[in-house]
């Protein structure tokens, strides 16, 4: 089922069951979140030679990365996660008749 842009003036509706791909684009966008702190962080640590006052971009550049790797080794972690609840589920379809086919 498609997602459409609701028109001006109107609200999107949502139903229960319309929430297909949202896990994947969110798994998406932590990891890729994840990876700018690191880059944002490693340009910040080796890559800037100028040092303002009262300020050690160093440092920040280093939180950074340290906050991105963490956060990809969650999100990592919550996808297999995932991943493992979705196969252990086992869905089969049965059907009784109770008059016997012509």
């Amino acid at each position: 089922m498609g997602v459409r842009s609701p028109a001006p003036g109107e609200a999107l509706r949502r139903f229960p069951g319309d929430h297909e791909g949202l896990e994947e684009v969110a798994t998406a966008v932590t990891i890729g979140g994840s990876a700018a702190l690191i880059i944002i962080g490693a340009i910040l640590r080796f890559g800037i030679t100028w040092k303002p006052a009262h300020v050690d971009l160093q440092i920040i550049g280093l939180i950074l990365m340290i906050a991105g790797v963490l956060g990809l080794a969650l999100s990592l972690l919550f996808m297999v996660l995932r991943r493992n609840d979705r196969r252990s589920a086992q869905v089969y379809e049965e059907r009784r008749y109770s008059d016997p086919p012509m």
